[in-house]
């Protein structure tokens, strides 16, 4: 297969940063060799090759080792940023005081919830569409709710019907407007993370100390 010529590209814009769901991912949340091959090739000529999702680093390191290459990755939506040698460089971490009152409302409204840590994907109860979405590390574990209390979150996330959760982020939005951070990473997916904490501002971050210029970066997400 023939690849674009990304030389000329390459002069101007010097920084490609990558959503992975919607994005780099097919439907089936894999890589094409297509994919591979031309950001392979995007490295061999020496631009610089972030990824910003929301997954967790667990899940993304799969994709970093097919890509090869010194990649920085932004996980859990900004609330880690890893370097390309896997270097923890970045955190950001709800308040254990939010542990309790987000699985409440994940109860009331009858969604999934999820909690992101530093190591596990904790869920509220077994989920196969969640399960299917895993292609790398661990999977999830089941959440034991006695350790709320001692719970640090890099985010939470529900998971349901796209009305439920409208109807969710209004309440949290109107109970808690400074707070925290609301998004929607996907209709199904409803994402809180700590106020200002989000894939811009870690990307901001990376920038200081990386030390590139947003006018020679270009980002791509759906």
């Amino acid at each position: 297969m023939q690849l674009p010529d990304m030389q000329a590209a390459a002069t101007s814009i010097d920084t490609f940063i990558f959503d992975l769901d919607g994005t780099l991912l097919n439907a089936q949340h894999q890589l094409s060799v297509t994919t591979v091959a031309v950001l392979q090739q995007l490295q061999q000529q020496g631009a610089r090759v972030v990824i910003a999702t929301g997954r967790h680093i667990n899940d993304v390191r799969g994709y970093l080792s097919q890509l090869g290459g010194e990649i920085t990755a932004i996980s859990c939506n900004g609330a880690n940023i890893h370097a390309g040698n896997g270097e923890l460089i970045y955190r950001q971490a709800l308040s254990t005081e939010w542990n309790l009152p987000l699985l409440r409302l994940g109860q009331q409204f009858a969604v999934h919830t999820s909690f992101y840590t530093d190591e596990h994907w904790l869920v509220s109860a077994d989920n196969a569409d969640l399960a299917a979405v895993q292609q790398h590390g661990p999977g999830y574990q089941l959440l034991d709710v006695a350790q709320l209390p001692g719970l640090s979150a890099l985010k939470v996330m529900f998971y349901g019907e796209h009305q439920l959760l409208q109807q969710l982020k209004q309440q949290i939005a109107g109970q808690w407007p400074q707070q925290l951070h609301l998004t929607f990473s996907d209709p199904h997916y409803l994402e809180v993370m700590p106020a200002g904490c989000c894939k811009g501002q870690a990307l901001q971050f990376l920038r200081q100390q990386q030390q590139f210029c947003l006018q020679q970066s270009i980002a791509f997400g759906d």
